[in-house]
């Protein structure tokens, strides 16, 4: 049975609305730092540093984009050109494995 609202410590509840691929780029850059969704938003809006710490969910998180993102980069390649919001997953995901590469 869930609790009531007044006794959990976040009680209040703020929605937003985004594109798809504002959402897909949210829950991606969520599940590559082990955060859920509610923690990377509230992490990134507070200016709280957000420290990926490697783990088998984001090990699998990151493969599972790169498998995503591969597709869609070979899909682009036949048309000639990359797509703003592709180009800036890809230097996402990179930038995470570039960084997970010099902490270990």
């Amino acid at each position: 049975m869930p609790c009531e609202n007044s006794a959990r410590k976040r009680s209040k509840t703020m929605a937003f609305r985004c594109t798809p691929e504002e959402r897909k780029l949210i829950c991606e850059m969520a599940a590559w730092n082990g955060m859920s969704r509610q923690d990377y938003i509230i992490a990134k809006l507070t200016d709280a540093q957000v420290e990926v710490r490697p783990s088998v969910s984001v090990q699998k998180a990151l493969k599972d984009s790169m498998s995503e993102l591969s597709k869609e980069v070979h899909l682009a390649a036949s048309y000639g050109e990359l797509s703003g919001s592709l180009q800036q997953r890809v230097e996402l995901v990179m930038g995470l494995f570039l960084a997970l590469g010099e902490g270990g």
